[in-house]
């Protein structure tokens, strides 16, 4: 907060692994598979600690050093993401027992108001989730947030995508303002996923990668 770089582990001396910036906060993936989060703004539960929806003013020094994420501590998570406000990190249920099991559980919490999650809000309007809640019923092998857009890869390497979609960066075949939020996860339609140009179909493993920007999604074959 004073413009300063500053050195932090977790506590017990866990190395960490991975790390996605949103907005106004941090994740970060340790190397035993827990999430940890910081930040200045947890207005929509996004730092997965207390319960969101509130004003972090006079509380902004207690998000500024990381904390485990709430809901995640009995599960091991081998990836994470984030888009401004809302966070995933895929989970395995079976890293020891069969650690080639490239499939993997979505969950997600923080807001969801452009249905970035692509799960639908509860009946009292709260449009965000402080703690991680399961996303898809299908195992995901790849995710990537946009800004207010969540893009993954399932099992059956099908693309789905939800949240905002006013630019079509969604990529489910329209981006008419007025059906620019796409609530649930969506199967992506158009041209079929390819490997780049330079490569011959030999050299192609079938493994598709995928990235969101902002407003825009990229996706090819590996």
């Amino acid at each position: 907060d004073n413009g300063s770089v500053r050195r932090w582990h977790p506590p017990d001396n866990a190395r960490l692994v991975n790390v996605k910036c949103g907005r106004k906060h941090t994740i970060l993936l340790d190397d035993r598979g827990r999430v940890w989060a910081c930040g200045t703004d947890n207005r929509y539960g996004q730092l997965g600690r207390g319960s969101g929806g509130g004003s972090t003013t006079a509380k902004k020094k207690d998000f500024l050093e990381p904390q485990l994420v709430q809901g995640l501590n009995d599960l091991f998570c081998v990836d994470i993401d984030c888009g401004w406000s809302h966070n995933v990190a895929l989970v395995k249920d079976n890293v020891i027992t069969n650690p080639n099991d490239d499939g993997a559980i979505l969950y997600g919490w923080g807001r969801n108001d452009k249905g970035q999650l692509g799960i639908r809000n509860n009946e009292n309007g709260q449009n965000w989730h402080a703690v991680p809640r399961r996303l898809s019923s299908q195992k995901v092998k790849k995710v990537s947030c946009g800004a207010e857009s969540t893009m993954l890869v399932d099992e059956n390497n099908i693309i789905h995508g939800c949240g905002w979609n006013e630019h079509g960066n969604v990529g489910v075949g329209h981006s008419h303002p007025s059906r620019d939020i796409i609530l649930d996860m969506t199967p992506v339609t158009g041209a079929k996923i390819l490997a780049p140009p330079t490569m011959g179909h030999d050299d192609c493993d079938g493994e598709i990668i995928i990235v969101a920007g902002g407003a825009h999604f990229l996706a090819m074959m590996r």
